[in-house]
């Protein structure tokens, strides 16, 4: 007499048999045979999900999801065919008929983030161009959340920024941490600037303590970036006023790490001299610019020094960090 198959095995059996697997062990289990991707989903009660990183990384045709734990990780991957599309895991294949990948995708994170019960440490999606129907249908799940869900670091690679704004409202404020963002272009800064104005109104934003923008330059009030502790970005345009209130948060903020600011247009340089006083350094660069340094210090007292913020403007980029004390005594230090 044969011997039935694991995935034959009945409804009380299988629950033994899975009820103390972890997640990562179910999404294996899951993509062996379709009768055992039913009856997971259908028992939602034995799906516990902890896991700390969730990629999603798109090229061309072919998307591989990454779901990683504590001690280990699993790859899915889904490739794109004129009939559906192919869900591959290690060696196995499995052709999913009349169902695009991105949609396929979808579904099987929303499983996944449905049963998350901890913080995901990152959240990674990076497309390299652009999928609008994916993050709106995201957002949608996001929005249909009990409570929102809790992400320390977000993780973008998108062409276009608006696809952004309902995702981060189905994020906790309470949780996320960083922003990053990347524009998928080859070239160091695209042409287009992203307006981050809306985005930066989000109470997630608002919670964020660091944000970084690569590849384009943006639009965003520099109020709005004042309560963040690590920025580097490529402003489209930056006013000597931006600098000064940097500077004011570098040295009164006890959350300050470090601030790059590049930019496409700078013109109050008269008025940066007044704001900030003359530089303690100036060096001519290769080209004929001018690099300066500044040292600022909140204390009266040369001996008391307890924090010095250093301010380098070179080329088209504006540096601010907490600066060596002794390398900056050697040079004017101004009392703010």
């Amino acid at each position: 007499m044969a011997l039935p198959s694991f995935e034959q095995l009945p409804d009380v059996v299988l629950r033994e048999v899975l009820r103390d697997q972890d997640f990562i062990s179910l999404q294996r289990i899951r993509k062996v045979h379709p009768n055992l991707t039913n009856f997971i989903d259908k028992n939602k009660d034995l799906i516990e999900s902890n896991l700390k990183r969730l990629d999603v990384k798109e090229h061309r045709n072919f998307v591989k999801v990454k779901m990683v734990d504590l001690w280990r990780h699993v790859e899915v991957g889904y490739k794109e065919r004129e009939d559906g599309c192919i869900v591959i895991h290690k060696d196995k294949r499995q052709l999913v008929r009349n169902e695009d990948a991105l949609s396929r995708i979808l579904k099987d994170l929303i499983l996944v983030l449905r049963h998350q019960k901890q913080s995901l440490v990152i959240l990674s999606l990076a497309f390299s161009k652009n999928s609008p129907t994916f993050f709106e249908n995201l957002a949608e799940y996001l929005a249909t959340r009990k409570h929102p869900l809790q992400v320390e670091q977000l993780n973008v690679k998108i062409g276009d920024v608006t696809g952004l704004l309902p995702l981060l409202q189905g994020l906790s404020a309470m949780h996320l941490k960083s922003i990053h963002l990347r524009h998928p272009t080859k070239e160091r800064f695209h042409g287009t600037a992203w307006d981050l104005t809306a985005i930066s109104q989000q109470e997630a934003w608002k919670g964020a303590k660091e944000v970084v923008v690569e590849r384009i330059a943006v639009r965003v009030p520099i109020g709005n970036m004042l309560h963040l502790s690590t920025i580097n970005i490529h402003m489209e345009n930056v006013t000597a006023e931006d600098i000064h209130s940097l500077r004011q948060v570098a040295l009164y903020s006890s959350d300050f790490n470090s601030f790059k600011i590049g930019f496409n247009n700078f013109e109050d340089e008269s008025l940066l001299l007044v704001l900030l006083g003359n530089p303690a350094r100036r060096r001519r660069m290769p080209g004929g610019k001018v690099k300066m340094t500044w040292w600022f210090t909140l204390e009266e007292e040369p001996e008391t020094f307890t924090k010095v913020v250093e301010i380098v403007k070179k080329c088209d980029v504006f540096k601010f960090s907490n600066s060596s004390i002794a390398l900056a005594l050697e040079d004017p230090i101004v009392v703010a």
